[in-house]
């Protein structure tokens, strides 16, 4: 649904703890979380990762902000993350849905995925968030290393358009 990064032992005191080579990609969070900085957030990560990339996610439903970045003063701190000492890489994320106040990096577009199915409400099995034939998602995205489907260029997202189904992890039973 959303994912949170951050670094605890930081807050009490132990900043030789480091939180280093995250790799959030390829991914859909529909709902946003809150952590325990009371930020709400589809994706929130602590401003002190080092090494990390944020790359081709759909970030969509955060009616407060889609990509937040904190540090432990419960303040957003952009510039430590996206300074060249702490190289981080964020880039082609689609937001749908976000408030403009979250931070979107390089490359990233603001439209409407086009999912096939989703729902409203956490965890229902009909929402399947595969992209229909007109989304803006298909072949936007950074290549990943992942799969891709025809040798087209990686698209934003959970699962590779065009893929059979069975091959994109949604052979379940109807």
């Amino acid at each position: 649904q959303s994912i949170g990064v951050w670094n605890e032992w930081r807050i009490e005191g132990r900043s030789d703890w480091i939180v280093d080579r995250i790799e959030i990609f390829n991914n859909t969070c529909y709902f946003a979380c809150q952590g325990t900085n009371k930020v709400i957030a589809s994706i929130q990560i602590d401003d002190a990762v080092t090494n990390s990339k944020i790359v081709n996610n759909i970030i969509s439903s955060s009616v407060l902000t889609g990509l937040k970045i904190w540090n432990s003063l419960q303040n957003e701190n952009v510039d430590k993350f996206t300074s060249p000492e702490n190289n981080n890489f964020v880039s082609h994320n689609m937001f749908y849905k976000n408030r403009v106040d979250g931070y979107t990096g390089e490359n990233s577009i603001k439209d409407d995925p086009r999912f096939e199915r989703i729902s409203e409400k956490p965890g229902d099995k009909k929402a399947d968030f595969m992209l229909q034939t007109s989304s803006p998602a298909i072949d936007a995205g950074e290549d990943s290393g992942l799969a891709k489907y025809n040798k087209s260029e990686q698209d934003i997202g959970c699962y590779e358009f065009g893929l059979p189904r069975w091959e994109a992890g949604l052979n379940r039973a109807k």
